[in-house]
């Protein structure tokens, strides 16, 4: 018995030594194992990426041509893109008052505003048309000229027309469109108050802005400025008054007829009556008909071309008189005298009505 167990313990004992040892071993054995697979399997993965990103770079580096070839062809044509630009300059590109675009986009508006102008035609007003509606046929192309728009007329049919201004100091300017800063401030208030209406010369436009030359109530006689449309009312003179100094005759004009031909009395060889184109720029009624100005006298906007020192600085008058020798005569010191009983046709006579002088 004692044998038996000897000798089992003879081969259990080494076997237990052996699996002691071993198995920690060959269990750290396979780990390892393990290990270095997984290991081995991300290198060469790495491997494989770095492969496709040399492939990726040797693909881009023989595209480099082909890219450096799409630049200077897009170089090029932008080059013609910019050249077609400058070369398109509109009047109002010259005289600064529109501001340029970037080449690109300025080709580009043009071809969107080309595009609307020709699915919008109907939309124009009546008054606005095109070079290419101006044409009398498709193969005929219009003038320059007659692209321009045509607005309104400004003073239609040739009568007399009056500005009413809508402040008592009127911006006035040497010439039509010529800033924003007015050159001048007109008082257009008379001694009694009123706003003065102006005797219109002749109207324009400027950059589609109706402007008005009016004839001014100072020195020099015929003086002149130009009026913006918007700060004046213009309407039609339905009046007027045209004086013959050597025939002393007086025509007073209603609507276009003929109300009345007076005898009247004008000014003395010394003190002549000025002649040229005027306005009636104040009324002032006195109470005493048989004073030297009668009932009424219609001041005008000129002056005695020889007195300065007279009451109104000599501003010349359509005046009445109580005395019927007067009638025809030159008598004054440069006033068109009209006896007071003819002067009450004219009693009606509104501010701004044109009065011409003629010798």
């Amino acid at each position: 018995m004692m044998t038996l167990i000897g000798l089992v313990d003879a081969i259990t004992g080494p076997l237990a030594v052996g699996i002691f040892y071993l198995v920690p071993i060959g269990l750290v054995t396979y780990a390892r194992g393990r290990w270095v697979g997984t290991l081995m399997a991300a290198a060469a993965d790495k491997l494989r990426a770095l492969n496709e990103l040399r492939a990726a770079l040797n693909e881009e580096e023989q595209a480099k041509p082909d890219r450096l070839q799409a630049m200077v062809e897009l170089r090029r044509v932008n080059s013609q893109v910019e050249i077609a630009v400058a070369s398109f300059k509109p009047a109002a590109w010259q005289d600064g008052s529109v501001t340029r675009r970037p080449p690109v986009l300025a080709l580009v508006a043009v071809f969107l505003l080309s595009a609307c102008a020709s699915s919008t035609a109907e939309e124009r007003p009546a008054h606005v048309r095109r070079a290419s509606d101006l044409a009398s046929s498709p193969g005929e192309l219009a003038s320059p000229a007659a692209a321009v728009e045509e607005l309104p007329p400004l003073l239609p049919g040739g009568g007399d027309f009056t500005a009413g201004p809508r402040a008592r100091f009127t911006p006035m300017w040497d010439r039509p469109g010529a800033g924003e800063r007015e050159d001048f401030l007109l008082d257009t208030k008379n001694p009694h108050g009123e706003l003065t209406p102006l005797l219109v010369e002749r109207a324009r436009y400027v950059d589609d802005d109706p402007w008005y030359e009016v004839l001014l109530p100072i020195r020099p006689n015929g003086a002149t400025a130009w009026v913006r449309g918007r700060d004046v009312d213009v309407r039609e003179a339905d009046q007027r008054i045209e004086v013959d100094l050597s025939r002393r005759l007086l025509w007073h004009y209603v609507d276009g007829e003929l109300a009345q031909r007076l005898r009247v009395g004008v000014g003395t060889p010394a003190t002549p009556t000025g002649v040229g184109r005027f306005f009636v720029w104040v009324k002032v009624h006195y109470t005493l008909e048989t004073g030297p100005y009668g009932f009424m006298a219609l001041g005008l906007s000129g002056f005695s071309p020889v007195l300065s020192d007279w009451p109104g600085e000599g501003r010349m008058a359509i005046h009445g008189t109580a005395n019927a020798g007067d009638r025809g005569r030159a008598v004054s010191h440069g006033c068109v005298r009209v006896l007071n009983d003819d002067l009450v046709h004219l009693v009606d006579v509104p501010l701004g009505t044109p009065v011409e002088i003629r010798a």
